[in-house]
């Protein structure tokens, strides 16, 4: 590999070694969401480099662009982005709030989104060979067991004061000011987060993470020891979010384990009946309890403030932004306006409305459908609905064809659809899991699709 491809690539394993640390105590709140994210560094630096390069390839006329490709994604951005931009840019140059005006959101939000979904096709370059792949499964194979590791030893540390001293050393250099103590004073120690800012946090990285590490764990002992350490860290993690896609990732994989590949019928057949199984082994337990508080904004002050987020982006969306959306990064200025009586059961609500913090939706599909519309809504549904259509491809002719099993392609599968649900938990574009996980998939299709046409 050139000088520049070897730099790439050693950022995008450094990425994936730093994913799960999404609190890092660096650059303070100056980047907003982003500040702690550890793996959008790297990986930014990744992206700069490769695509300087390619640029500096097409410039000397080494590279020469293909149109179909360029012409597809210039079309998509302008769909996503501009559409948006100039049917509201009258309101989009006029909106302010907490000191923030609505064309630099736009552009800073805009950017990161660039950045973010460029470095999934930059991983899709460099990741394109079976050694550079692998490698950086070990990568984040490693990175999961500390995960784990360091979950357990904040079991102890949280309840039972085992080795607190160590513990607080440690957490400075990787978690940002207020997290322990919030951890330890508010939550009281409930809930393991790991390496990670917040338990539903830990429980997005384990979601599109779990299912590679699972599947290429090797022998029965090891699989069941993986599922085994990891199905006790989602349980005490106490988290929503964890549960239900643990719940629903096990199932599926339940299902292309058996079937080898997805047949919608089928799964369809199976799917309700195998969640309402799970739903009555665990409905009169902790997890029940836990799992039954995501509709109650009665009982959850948790989830009347993200209902209602959703709620009042929804009412903004048949408002102000049903087919072409209100513009990326101006959600914030609509929430406040359309909140429910019952989402003021909430504290954040309360600083949402007098100003103390950004109005978030809890809800990245929500926030796509009201900032982009129908036709950024339908752009991302359409890619994760491409994704699935040429994984699923690739193991229905592998199985036909009597290959053996395609663990890495039951791992993109289940991953995708961790993707997919950690996208109804947390709306920030920097949500470095989803973009990783992007990126290992379109490198599992580009190598399978590589393969073939070697044949």
């Amino acid at each position: 590999m050139s000088v520049a491809l070897t730099t790439t690539y050693f950022f995008i394993l450094l990425s994936f070694a730093l994913l799960p640390f999404n609190a890092l105590p660096i650059f303070g709140h100056y980047l907003g969401e982003a500040s702690g994210e550890g793996a959008l560094y790297p990986l930014f630096v990744a992206t700069f480099i490769y695509f300087s390069r390619k640029w500096y390839d097409v410039l000397m006329n080494r590279l020469y662009i293909r149109k179909r490709p360029l012409t597809l994604f210039l079309v998509c951005t302008s769909l996503f982005l501009l559409i948006p931009f100039l049917a509201n840019l009258d309101v989009i140059l006029s909106a302010f709030y907490m000191n923030k005006g609505g064309l630099f959101r736009f552009i800073t939000q805009s950017l990161l989104f660039l950045i973010c979904f460029m470095s999934a096709f930059m991983m899709r370059d460099v990741l394109s060979t079976q050694k550079n792949y692998l490698t950086c499964l070990r990568v984040l194979r490693g990175t999961f067991f500390l995960v784990i590791f360091f979950s357990f030893f904040q079991y102890f540390v949280y309840y039972h004061s085992i080795a607190k001293n160590i513990y607080l050393y440690v957490g400075q250099f990787i978690y940002e000011d207020g997290v322990i103590d919030y951890a330890l004073n508010v939550r009281q120690g409930l809930g393991l987060h790991s390496v990670s800012q917040e338990p539903s946090f830990l429980a997005m990285y384990l979601a599109v993470t779990f299912p590679y590490v699972f599947f290429t764990a090797g022998s029965i002992v090891n699989k069941a020891f993986t599922f085994l350490i990891s199905s006790v860290v989602v349980y005490l993690s106490w988290s929503r979010t964890a549960y239900i896609v643990f719940m629903i990732q096990c199932v599926i994989a339940l299902y292309i384990m058996y079937f080898k590949y997805i047949r919608l019928t089928t799964l369809l057949a199976l799917f309700v009946p195998s969640l309402l199984v799970l739903y009555l082994l665990f409905q009169d337990t902790h997890v029940g309890g836990i799992l039954a508080s995501t509709l109650n904004v009665n009982e959850s002050g948790s989830s009347s403030a993200r209902l209602g987020a959703a709620y009042s982006a929804l009412l903004a969306w048949l408002k102000h932004g049903f087919f072409v959306g209100v513009g990326v990064g101006q959600s914030g200025y609509y929430l406040v306006d359309y909140l429910p009586d019952w989402a003021f059961l909430s504290n954040d609500t309360w600083d949402v409305f007098n100003g103390l913090r950004w109005p978030p939706i809890h809800n990245l599909w929500v926030r796509v459908l009201l900032e982009t519309g129908l036709l950024g809504f339908f752009l991302t549904i359409s890619l994760f609905l491409v994704l699935f259509l040429r994984i699923n491809h690739i193991l229905t002719l592998k199985h036909f064809s009597n290959s053996s099993p395609d663990h890495l392609g039951y791992a993109s599968m289940i991953s995708l659809s961790g993707v997919f649900l950690i996208m109804l938990n947390r709306e920030t574009i920097t949500n470095m899991n989803i973009w990783l996980s992007l990126g290992l998939i379109l490198s599992y299709i580009r190598l399978n699709t590589l393969s073939r046409t070697e044949c």
